[in-house]
């Protein structure tokens, strides 16, 4: 009779969503749009936590880069910028990887 193979595929499983933390450490100016509706502008304070999850992308601007610490999917998320710097980043399931630390 035929082999049956019980080895699972070597690929990963992709993830479906994309989910964001913020925690600011000083207060910054935040506009969030996801998946193309904004749900929040305004400014988050030192030891606010705000989340979000998208199917699709997470479109922010930042008014300052310095101050914005947050996570996606549960890793810790690469800095956008320097303090004081006004930064705009479009993150999707594809570029996720591009924003978060090793």
């Amino acid at each position: 009779p035929p082999e049956l193979s019980t080895a699972a595929p070597a690929v990963s499983p992709q993830t479906s969503a994309l989910s964001m933390v913020i925690t600011p450490r000083a207060t910054c100016w935040v506009s969030l749009n996801i998946d193309g509706e904004q749900v929040f502008s305004g400014f988050l304070n030192a030891g606010e936590k705000r989340s979000v999850t998208a199917k699709q992308q997470i479109a922010l601007k930042v008014g300052d880069a310095g101050a914005f610490v947050y996570t996606l999917n549960g890793r810790e998320g690469k800095p956008l910028g320097a303090p004081g710097e006004v930064v705009s980043a479009r993150i999707t399931l594809a570029t996720i990887q591009q924003f978060v630390t090793p």
